[in-house]
């Protein structure tokens, strides 16, 4: 009975939302990656860390009878911020101008519920395509779950991306060159 009950609720809750767009927006001060993250990196030096997306660059996916609305180039500018913080303390600056260039772009790739209410998972996977100034290039994936809502959980995936890249043998040979 409490299943059937639990059922017709879902259900009444899937119409009642089921033309519902929601913007999910990226924070670049939500998460930061360790201190020292970076240490292995030659500084100081500066390098350019770059949006690859030019402009704006939303992105709509489906979950249910809900669009969440992703900003790609909001989410990548959010990698950037926290990509340089954590290579301040090495002493590598982000300068428009510098002799290196790290040109980032993220994408999210798949959205998923699972789990039963009031705390089900949620998770989220991105694509990281890093480029770098000598030609070369390279492609991250992470997912993040976690019951939170999903602008938060993809934030999640952007840090786990960005501590994949901070271990790159790309990245850190470009870097260290």
């Amino acid at each position: 009975m409490l299943l059937r009950f639990l059922h017709l609720i879902a259900a009444m809750l899937a119409v009642g939302l089921g033309a519902c767009t929601i913007e999910m927006p990226s924070d670049p001060n939500r998460y930061s990656l360790e201190p020292n993250a970076a240490a292995h990196l030659r500084g100081p030096q500066s390098v350019a860390l770059v949006n690859g997306y030019p402009g704006e660059s939303k992105v709509r996916m489906r979950l249910g009878g809900t669009t969440l609305v992703f900003d790609q180039k909001q989410m990548t500018d959010t990698a950037i911020a926290m990509l340089g913080r954590s290579l301040q303390p090495q002493g590598i600056t982000d300068a428009p101008q510098a002799p290196k260039t790290v040109t980032l772009r993220v994408t999210p790739t798949r959205l998923r519920v699972h789990g039963i209410a009031p705390f089900p998972q949620r998770t989220a996977t991105l694509r990281m395509e890093v480029s770098f100034g000598d030609g070369t290039s390279d492609t991250l994936q992470a997912e993040n779950s976690s019951p939170a809502d999903f602008d938060r959980v993809l934030d999640g995936a952007i840090l786990f991306a960005l501590q994949a890249l901070l271990t790159n043998e790309k990245f850190v040979a470009y870097l260290n060159r």
